[in-house]
């Protein structure tokens, strides 16, 4: 029965890709479009195997976690419709008495409260429960919503980048995407992932399209906070890194002049911003609160005897130890894991896209001045605005995560946009040789 009932939301899905005017791109056939999803849907199944073969306790699997969670407030639709509302809408006035006939049976409803930083799981469980009514509490149905979503975000970055180059073909920018292997496997779970990649496309899409077309201007503003105020409810870490490079992207196209010199003013500016917050000794100092984060993932790591801990210098809260360690949080973050710290076969995986991406990097550093007379002076906005998210993304989780399989997923944000940069300029100069 579960099969016949996964078999129609295929067959659903195929449908509103097919009809849907979202997935309308230039140069990329609906076809494609269907194939790649299908394809997810294949990763899916290799995303369940890898959770149930490395963790043997089912509440230690994240792909897991957020749906036996939700399982508890949809199963209270038909009995209690009223306590159901109030769970999905977020009016806890009865917190009390929802706590002692819900929450407590919960095993992540309340665990991401503890610090300043917004990563909380409570947006994604609210999500799962609402797909819980619609869904037999079969997981597979869960998996598909959220390789579809992730798919739509896809989607709207490979239209980001027909914006900004509208002579560009796109195509190979969608399959990198699709089939690079920590990409698809991530993205097609019931993860915090699939989430950021639709705000992410959502924010990258609306935002160019704000700039270039001046027509329903509100709309594309409300849709644009509501693409932010996603990435932030999800992960703010994520949030402050986009934050940066939006902030960096508007200044260079409003002021449109010497791209180079705003950057570094945006620069120096955030630094200050950056230092004035850890001197006023506030909730908000961003390297207690970076501390305290790598303080709390070690502790969780030992806890669960993760098998995959590396060691990561320590940040204390003082400046110095900050500085001392955004280095290596970014190495890590671009390298690691190295080839002789392979603890499990993911790692195989992560070790083969480290390479690769290095090779990217080089060969296109490589062809620095040729790379220079392809980029217009409108383009520097995006790909300094582009390289601050990257930098400060992979610095951040490189410096508060200890462990390898954490890490290779946390760092697929900023792995997305470094791609978006790379193919197509690999792409032109690549052709401009041959």
């Amino acid at each position: 029965m579960e099969f016949v009932i996964s078999s129609i939301y295929v067959l659903l899905f195929l449908i509103l890709i097919s009809k849907w005017k979202i997935f309308s791109i230039n140069d990329i056939p609906r076809k494609d479009i269907a194939a790649a999803f299908l394809i997810k849907i294949l990763a899916a199944f290799v995303l369940i195997w890898i959770y149930s073969d490395y963790y043997k306790e089912r509440h230690t699997a994240d792909i897991f976690k957020y749906f036996d969670d939700s399982l508890i407030i949809s199963s209270s639709f038909l009995n209690n419709p009223k306590d159901f509302f109030s769970m999905i809408v977020g009016f806890e006035n009865n917190y009390e008495y929802l706590h002692q006939n819900y929450f407590i049976n919960m095993n992540h409803w309340d665990s991401s409260y503890s610090s300043t930083i917004l990563n909380e799981s409570r947006l994604v469980i609210r999500l799962n429960a609402i797909v819980g009514l619609i869904s037999f509490k079969i997981y597979f149905i869960h998996a598909l919503f959220f390789s579809f979503i992730s798919l739509i975000g896809f989607v709207f970055l490979v239209k980001t980048v027909k914006k900004i180059s509208p002579k560009e073909n796109v195509r190979h920018v969608f399959w990198v995407l699709i089939l690079f292997p920590s990409i698809l496997v991530f993205s097609s779970g019931v993860l915090k992932e699939p989430l950021i990649i639709l705000g992410l496309g959502g924010f990258s899409y609306l935002l160019i399209t704000l700039f270039k077309n001046k027509k329903q201007i509100i709309k594309k503003i409300i849709f644009l906070i509501l693409c932010l105020l996603l990435i932030y409810k999800i992960k703010f870490y994520v949030f402050c890194c986009l934050f940066s490079g939006l902030l960096i992207f508007i200044s260079i196209k409003k002021i449109n002049k010497n791209p180079h010199l705003i950057f570094l003013v945006n620069l120096i500016a955030i630094g200050f911003v950056f230092m004035l917050l850890h001197l006023s000794n506030n909730t908000y100092d961003p390297i207690s609160i970076i501390s305290k984060k790598q303080e709390d993932f070690i502790r969780l790591a030992e806890f669960y005897n993760a098998g995959s801990i590396m060691k990561i210098t320590e940040i204390k809260n003082d400046f110095f130890s900050f500085l001392k360690a955004i280095p290596s949080g970014f190495m890590n973050s671009l390298l690691r894991p190295f080839p002789w710290e392979i603890t499990s076969k993911i790692h195989l995986i992560s070790i083969f896209e480290n390479f690769l991406m290095l090779g990217l990097i080089g060969y296109v550093l490589s062809k620095l001045k040729k790379v220079k007379k392809n980029l217009y002076q409108n383009m520097y906005g995006y790909i300094y605005s582009s390289l601050i998210f990257i930098v400060f993304l992979y610095c951040i989780v490189g410096m508060t995560t200890p462990v390898f399989g954490a890490l290779i997923r946390y760092k697929i944000p900023g792995l997305i946009v470094l791609l978006i940069i790379l193919v197509p300029l690999f792409k032109k100069t690549y052709k401009s040789k041959t």
